[in-house]
């Protein structure tokens, strides 16, 4: 009798436990959702579980990081191509890691024909992990196993945390933000989760973002400043990589590799882009994929234009539907059994050989010896010699030439207040300039 008394004992005090865990587990879950803001991933998932909800599947599915949800438009696809369902799956700062568990957990839920997967230099090189990036990814996973498989091999230590909304959003934890939060959400349900346009951008369709932002032309800032080398592969990144190769042929799903359009100033910006172009092209014949680098397309130029930009890395709304016309006439084209090649140059030399002109341009501001200077650079081709001009812009809407047309690099500001508009062009140009920045000297 002593014995089934102390088995009692224990077995309520198991099940007291497990209650306390599932109170516990409940209690954080409750309250992750209450921080939870609105997000691009509220109107993802309820795309998904319309879809679901009407027992439907997805023809192709884009996957990958912000070139792909910024540049691929899927009603243009499903109109285009004939294709009844189209997903944009990508998601700001996405991993390789992240691409290969999202596409593990949408084939597992919709099996689609195709996926198409974003790819950039960037994404096969050494960096820090993008924690934000991992965490979309993360919550658009459904399949459990997947979930606790991408955050035990993806997060180290203390951000294992992460994964519990609570701790994410902790630093909201007050009355004001889950109210803020509840309303929101009480709003987005009662006008079927319309758009709301926020920093003139907006979710539109399926998982892409359409940007009303845009660039005067020659008007791209100088950023970016980045680099590949084979020397810089992270193999644990190639790894994924090849999973996702393996995955979709063990799945019978057709993978296609893509490059999303990037800016003209971007491409200049990167030392070493064509040997990155050269290894996707590689890595694709090796494993019998087609891999199109859309900033290639030989009508790129014209195509699109610095208007046609959001910011130094992505195309706006308008440049990604120029951009999803002209795919989805390549595949179409591909899908016929037709040769595209002639679609695209060869490599980023001959693209750079169709250019004549400053692509960017930057002023820097320097203080020495009680003098105040700018120091400006531009990008452009080797055999084009840059010369720049200054000028002031006045409180009334006029300007005044502070320094003409000339090959200096370096100009006297000092006693200059308010903003000055640096101007650069190819030496010999009739134009008015190729490249232009704006600079309020006051701030700096």
């Amino acid at each position: 009798m002593g014995f089934c008394m102390q088995y009692s004992k224990h077995k309520k005090r198991i099940i007291n436990l497990i209650v306390l865990i599932v109170a516990l587990t409940a209690m954080l879950h409750i309250s992750g959702e209450a921080l939870e803001p609105v997000s691009y991933s509220t109107y993802f998932n309820h795309d998904l579980e319309v879809i679901d909800g009407k027992n439907k599947s997805y023809d192709v599915i884009f996957v990958g990081a912000s070139r792909v949800y910024r540049s691929f438009v899927p009603t243009v696809f499903e109109k285009e191509n004939g294709y009844e369902q189209v997903l944009n799956a990508g998601s700001s700062s996405q991993s390789l890691a992240g691409s290969y568990y999202e596409t593990k957990d949408l084939i597992e839920r919709y099996h689609p024909k195709t996926i198409v997967l974003g790819v950039t230099f960037d994404e096969i090189v050494e960096y820090k992990q993008i924690i934000q990036g991992d965490l979309i990814v993360y919550d658009r996973l459904t399949n459990c196993r997947n979930k606790a498989s991408f955050l035990i091999t993806t997060f180290k230590g203390v951000d294992l945390l992460y994964g519990i909304k609570a701790y994410r959003y902790r630093s909201s934890f007050n009355k004001e933000s889950i109210k803020e939060n509840y309303h929101k959400k009480k709003s987005l349900l009662a006008s079927n989760y319309a758009p709301e346009v926020v920093n003139d951008e907006y979710y539109a369709d399926k998982g892409f973002v359409f940007s009303n932002k845009s660039f005067q032309s020659g008007n791209v800032p100088i950023m970016g400043n980045d680099s590949f080398s084979k020397k810089k592969l992270d193999r644990n990144k190639i790894a994924y990589l090849d999973k996702i190769v393996r995955m979709c042929k063990k799945n019978d799903v057709h993978l296609i590799l893509v490059s999303g359009p990037t800016t003209v100033m971007r491409i200049y910006n990167t030392k070493g882009y064509q040997e990155a172009t050269a290894f996707y092209n590689k890595y694709a014949k090796e494993k019998g994929l087609k891999y199109y680098n859309l900033n290639l397309l030989r009508n790129r130029l014209t195509l699109l234009p610095d208007e046609l930009m959001h910011d130094y890395n992505h195309v706006n709304g308008k440049g990604a539907e120029v951009t999803s016309r002209v795919f989805a006439e390549i595949l179409n084209k591909e899908e016929a059994g037709e040769n595209t090649d002639s679609y695209f140059f060869n490599n980023t030399d001959e693209l750079k050989k169709q250019i004549n002109y400053v692509v960017a341009v930057q002023g820097k501001i320097q203080k020495k010896k009680g003098h105040k200077y700018i120091s400006i650079s531009s990008l452009q081709n080797s055999d084009i010699v840059p010369e720049y001009k200054v000028l002031l812009l006045k409180d009334d809407g006029n300007t005044e030439i502070l320094y003409d047309y000339s090959t200096v690099k370096k100009f006297d500001i000092s006693g200059i207040k308010g903003k000055v508009i640096v101007y650069a062009r190819a030496k010999g140009s009739g134009k008015a300039y190729d490249a232009f920045q704006e600079y309020n000297i006051d701030k700096i």
